[in-house]
């Protein structure tokens, strides 16, 4: 395997020789949203400004973005 071969969300280190799923960060959403955000590579939810992040799910679906980055879709 080498960096070409490495699905979408996942980094490569080829000095260890196995892939590293990209960092999951505790929920948070934003009222002015109907999902919420749980991956730090995730460039929708970087832009909410922290004092409008609410902890959390919110019972609300996740990212579409943050599930690619996380591999689940």
């Amino acid at each position: 395997m080498d960096e070409r071969n490495v699905p979408f969300g996942k980094s490569y280190n080829r000095w260890q020789e196995e892939t590293i799923t990209m960092a999951k960060i505790q929920p948070f959403n934003s009222k002015n949203e109907p999902h919420y955000h749980d991956n730090d590579k995730c460039g929708a939810g970087a832009e909410i400004p922290a004092y409008d992040r609410l902890n959390g799910t919110g019972n609300k679906a996740k990212c579409k973005n943050c599930q690619k980055l996380d591999g689940e879709i």
